[in-house]
């Protein structure tokens, strides 16, 4: 029963390590030193030293400013990615010193691995973050703080009710799994973005022809499109978040996305769009669509790669965007 408990200290400790693992270390650090929590479990006494305080404290601070200065803390969490996880890892092993070999190491490898979804979580949010929000700095400091906050409070709780604090990880690790997928593909995009910009900058060319999935072509049997454009959808409640390729046909404009192992389609007449704009950004530039359903307006949009604005003003000027 003990083990089990232990365990279950564990959970909390591998969600706030990927966040913030140096906030995690300190607050256990302190609780232990100065007996903030009382009765917190033998295995935990080994963190009551001077020496892990200073250091976890130094790099509290250090993380703490570097987390809310927007891009130096993309960079702070690139240098993390790795330093995190295996932290957790040790810190498990650490605390599992008296348990049989087999179970420290699985939970090692567990608290890592959970230690590094959340860590990518976190850092993938602040990547988009910092591109999309409109409100930079302000929102990458708030989200830090509230960041900061959560942390120390299911690490307090995890000392003070360890059951109910598993429970919460389990909770944001069923969200994570849920909306994670969506966070990593934006993230994903938002790196190809940049990483096209610079090729841009440098004058190196890339391919910019889209070439539609075996599967794709066998759903448009004869069928033609004037144009096909890799990009991803927003405003799309069927297919928001994902990519696709974006077809125009001479009556109609499809969207096909990805859905387990099929492809789906989204697709509106050209005779029902009331109006299109075209916005250009430093990463994307972005068509929004805005057509008829039954009466109602209804808005749309789909994100491009710098690297296809010459097929994207084609595609542009095919549907009469403004």
């Amino acid at each position: 029963m003990e083990l089990l408990k232990n365990l279950a200290i564990l959970l909390p400790f591998s969600v706030t390590s990927g966040v913030n693992f140096y906030a995690t270390i300190l607050v256990l650090s302190l609780s232990t030193k100065f007996e903030i929590i009382k009765d917190i479990p033998e295995f935990l006494k080994p963190f009551n030293s001077w020496v892990i305080i200073i250091i976890s404290g130094i790099c509290f601070l250090l993380e703490f400013f570097a987390d809310k200065i927007q891009f130096i803390d993309n960079l702070w969490d690139a240098i993390n990615t790795f330093i995190k996880p295996i932290g957790a890892g040790i810190f498990a092993l650490i605390l599992l010193v008296d348990a049989p070999q087999e179970v420290a190491i699985i939970a090692a490898l567990l608290v890592g691995g959970i230690s590094f979804i959340t860590h990518s979580t976190k850092a993938g949010g602040k990547l988009i973050l910092n591109f999309f929000s409109p409100a930079e700095n302000i929102s990458n400091t708030s989200v830090s703080f509230a960041g900061e906050v959560s942390v120390i409070a299911l690490t307090l709780l995890t000392l003070i009710s360890p059951w109910i604090a598993a429970g919460i990880s389990i909770i944001i690790l069923i969200f994570i799994i849920i909306y994670g997928p969506r966070l990593y593909r934006w993230g994903f995009f938002t790196a190809k973005g940049l990483f096209s910009r610079i090729l841009k900058f440098f004058g190196i060319k890339k391919k910019t022809n889209d070439i539609l999935p075996e599967m794709i072509q066998d759903q448009l049997q004869d069928r033609t499109p004037k144009s096909v454009i890799h990009c991803k959808a927003t405003h799309l409640k069927s297919a928001n978040g994902k990519n696709g390729y974006l077809l125009n046909f001479n009556d109609e404009i499809r969207f096909y996305y990805r859905s387990f192992f099929k492809y789906k389609s989204w697709n509106i007449d050209i005779k029902d769009i009331t109006r299109s704009e075209v916005k250009s950004g430093f990463l994307f530039d972005t068509l929004y669509i805005c057509f008829d359903v039954n009466g109602e307006e209804k808005m749309t949009s789909f994100v491009f790669l710098p690297n296809k604005s010459i097929l994207f003003k084609k595609f542009s000027e095919q549907i009469g965007a403004n």
